[in-house]
């Protein structure tokens, strides 16, 4: 397996530098799934394509095996939702957000996310945006909606890379979105307002903590 390194920024300069490493990027971080599963890819326009899907974090592309050759959507703007491997991922804004529980028409979520730090990489080699790296790739029309694989990335090999890893937890009712966020616990569960506030006082919850958020939830199932 060969080797990507970007070579660490060394910064001459007299202030403390809180420059991110470049460090290994995990299999667990590359992909949702640990292998391509099968599963469905559902368009807004209610069409449904079924196929061997997987997705990245570290682009927000949804990936097919097709012959055996992985291939990327060439405009995930067109998905609506992608459930294969037992998850189930909905578009939201630029990515998609996995849904981890629910009750009823409620569900708790996260957008998991791996940010490339450009500032790092344009310091080390001199560009201005991250498409520099993009490699050229042959296009090809298939229902105007996939291309031959885009890869920022070499998904394949090792990559090492000046990078940080956020999740974001949020809470879909029906095809409305919101921050999960103690009003929004309040709004989703209007019904049960006073079970959310009891739980409130009794807890400090951490909305940037998945066990507190997700403590939270599974109060609501009781």
């Amino acid at each position: 397996m060969r080797r990507i390194l970007l070579p660490a920024l060394f910064l001459l300069i007299a202030t403390v530098s809180f420059a991110q490493t470049p460090k290994p990027v995990p299999d667990s971080l590359k992909y949702a799934l640990k292998k391509f599963e099968p599963g469905r890819v559902t368009f807004n326009d209610g069409r449904v394509v079924q196929g061997e899907f997987n997705y990245s974090y570290l682009d927000q592309v949804i990936r097919f095996k097709e012959n055996g050759k992985v291939m990327a959507l060439s405009d995930n703007a067109y998905v609506s939702k992608l459930s294969a491997g037992g998850k189930l991922f909905t578009r939201y804004k630029s990515g998609f957000i996995e849904t981890v529980d629910f009750i009823g028409a409620v569900s708790l979520c996260v957008l998991k996310e791996v940010s490339v730090i450009k500032e790092e990489l344009a310091g080390a080699y001199g560009f201005t945006d991250q498409a520099s790296f993009n490699k050229e790739v042959n296009m090809r029309n298939m229902d105007a909606r996939v291309q031959d694989m885009v890869q920022t990335y070499d998904l394949e090999q090792e990559l090492v890379l000046p990078y940080k890893y956020s999740e974001t937890y949020y809470l879909m009712n029906g095809n409305r979105v919101f921050p999960a966020t103690a009003q929004s616990f309040k709004k989703v569960f209007s019904s049960e307002k006073s079970k959310v506030e009891q739980y409130l006082q009794e807890h400090n919850v951490d909305f940037s903590s998945f066990s507190d958020v997700s403590a939270f939830f599974t109060f609501m199932k009781k």
